[in-house]
């Protein structure tokens, strides 16, 4: 197991710490002492083989920690929050190193954890849970693009969540209407739904009618880097999300500028409530 604050023994080097597990198991030296050089060498840490805990940063405790986990070959290595008390970046690009140690050594991982891009990283198999319950156990891709409760959409960080009407094989939305999401084809006309869909997913053009198209207002407009962030108001009062590449001389839309927004349906989602 590989704990939330690494839980290494102060008085004990990198190598000792490593050790420890073999120890434990009475393995003799000389094969303690390989196996050692083995798992701190694939962790990156063989050159800091002799310093203390005290005398590592964040990154090389967590490595530590995970080197005398991994060490005695475990059939599962436990990770509670292992990445919490790292830095942004560093901790990207621990969850990476730990992906391909997972691959190399093809083994078991169970990691519980608050970020959902290190669940995406990282899992083969995710569960989302709430209040001790799993309302939803798929692959990060399906958890990411086809969550089925409405809490997990919010947890996965869907922007827009909102009740529609179907109309004839449609979603009405504000003004407009789009396509049936994927896997929908049943649902009786005048029925309502809870629907889903990213930021992303909205193409913003210029105002007018037309198939698939909802009219709106930006209300907001946000400098994101590479990407720009609107708010937009449709008819029904509701406020969507839209995330677009930023083109240069942002900002290119203003707010109280009217808009037609494209929703593309296959990206949307029907939750089941």
């Amino acid at each position: 197991m590989v704990f939330q604050n690494y839980a290494l023994f102060p008085h004990m080097s990198v190598a000792e710490n490593a050790a420890f597990g073999l120890r434990m198991r009475k393995v003799g030296q000389a094969e303690r002492d390989q196996r050692v050089a083995e798992v701190l060498a694939m962790v990156r840490m063989d050159e800091l083989a002799d310093r203390y805990p005290s005398e590592l940063s964040g990154g090389q405790q967590q490595r530590a920690a995970l080197a005398r986990a991994i060490i005695t070959r475990p059939d599962v290595l436990l990770l509670d929050e292992p990445f919490g008390a790292l830095d942004q970046n560093l901790r990207e690009a621990m969850q990476i190193e730990l992906r391909k140690l997972q691959q190399q050594l093809d083994l078991t991982t169970v990691i519980v954890t608050h970020d959902q891009q290190e669940a995406m990283i990282l899992a083969d198999k995710v569960a989302v849970m709430r209040e001790g319950q799993v309302v939803q156990l798929a692959t990060p891709a399906d958890i990411y693009d086809r969550p089925t409760t409405r809490f997990v959409a919010g947890f996965m960080g869907i922007d827009n969540i909102l009740d529609a009407r179907v109309d004839g094989g449609r979603i009405r939305i504000g003004d407009g209407a789009i396509g049936m999401p994927p896997g929908r084809r049943s649902l009786s006309t005048g029925s309502v739904v809870t629907i889903a869909f990213r930021a992303e997913a909205i193409t913003l053009g210029a105002p007018g009618a037309g198939a698939g198209l909802v009219q709106g207002r930006i209300a907001y407009a946000a400098n994101l880097g590479g990407r720009a962030l609107y708010e937009v108001d449709i008819a029904t009062g509701e406020r969507l999300k839209v995330s677009e590449a930023r083109a240069p001389g942002w900002p290119t839309r203003l707010p109280n500028e009217v808009v037609s927004l494209q929703i593309d349906p296959q990206s949307c989602t029907i939750l089941r409530d």
